[in-house]
C-alpha cells in the first residue's frame, strides 16, 4: 500500500513540475529559453491528448531542439507527439504528411536513444514507434525496458497492455493494465486504459467482467 500511494504521488507531482526536465537541467547546463519550453511541452502532455494539443506538443518540442540539440528527453518526447499523431489521428493526415512524420519520429527516436539508450521516455517512445510499425514483439520488449527503468511509468504499461492484446495474450495485458490504472487512475490515458481492459476481456469471454 505504501507503494502504491509513493506511486501515485510520484505520477501527479512528476506531471506538474516536470522532475524529469529538472533532472536534466542538473546533470548538464541547458539554456534557460530551452528549458522552458521543454517544461510547457510535457505540461501540455498532462491534457486530453487532441489532435491539436499534440501538434502544439510537436512545436515546442522541436522548438527545444533548435537551442538545445543534445536534449535526450526532448527528442524522445517529439517522437512520442509524432507517433501519437500517427496512432490516433491518422484521418487528419494526407498521405505524404503521414510519411514526413514517421520519418521525423524515427529520427528522433534514434536521436533520443543514441544521447541516453537508459533514458526512460526515449524507450517508450521506441517501443511506440515499434507499435507503429507494426511489430509488437519490439514494442512489448521497448516497453519492458522503459518499465525496467522507470517502475512507475503507468503509460508505459499500457502500451504495453496493447503490444500484448496485437500479440494476442489478453490474459498478460490485463495485469499491466491494472498496474497502469492504479498507478495513473486520474491522467489523460484513462480512456485507453479502461479500453485494453475491456478488450482483454472481451477477448476472454468475459463479458461481465467490471474495469478497477
Amino acid at each position: 500500500m505504501q507503494d502504491l500511494i509513493t506511486a501515485r504521488i510520484a505520477n501527479t507531482i512528476g506531471r506538474h513540475i516536470a522532475v524529469d526536465a529538472a533532472r536534466q537541467a542538473e546533470k548538464r547546463k541547458i539554456n534557460p529559453q530551452a528549458e522552458d519550453l521543454l517544461v510547457r511541452g510535457i505540461a501540455i502532455a498532462d491534457k486530453p491528448q487532441t489532435f491539436e494539443n499534440l501538434i502544439e506538443q510537436e512545436q515546442l518540442f522541436r522548438q527545444t531542439l533548435a537551442l538545445d540539440p543534445d536534449n535526450a528527453e526532448a527528442w524522445a518526447r517529439l517522437g512520442r507527439s509524432l507517433l501519437h499523431q500517427q496512432i490516433n489521428f491518422a484521418g487528419f493526415l494526407s498521405s505524404q504528411q503521414a510519411k514526413k512524420k514517421l520519418r521525423d519520429a524515427q529520427q528522433a527516436v534514434e536521436k533520443a536513444l543514441l544521447l541516453d539508450a537508459n533514458n526512460s521516455r526515449a524507450r517508450f517512445a521506441e517501443a511506440l514507434l515499434y507499435r507503429v510499425l507494426r511489430q509488437p514483439a519490439e514494442s512489448v520488449r521497448a516497453n519492458e525496458i522503459a518499465i525496467a527503468l522507470d517502475r512507475n511509468f503507468a503509460v508505459a504499461r499500457n502500451v504495453l497492455s496493447s503490444a500484448l492484446l496485437d500479440m494476442g495474450q489478453p490474459e498478460n495485458a490485463i495485469p499491466q493494465t491494472e498496474q497502469a490504472m492504479r498507478l495513473d487512475p486520474l491522467g489523460p490515458q484513462i480512456n485507453t486504459m479502461q479500453f485494453n481492459m475491456g478488450k482483454a476481456h472481451f477477448l476472454l469471454h468475459r463479458a461481465d467482467a467490471t474495469p478497477l
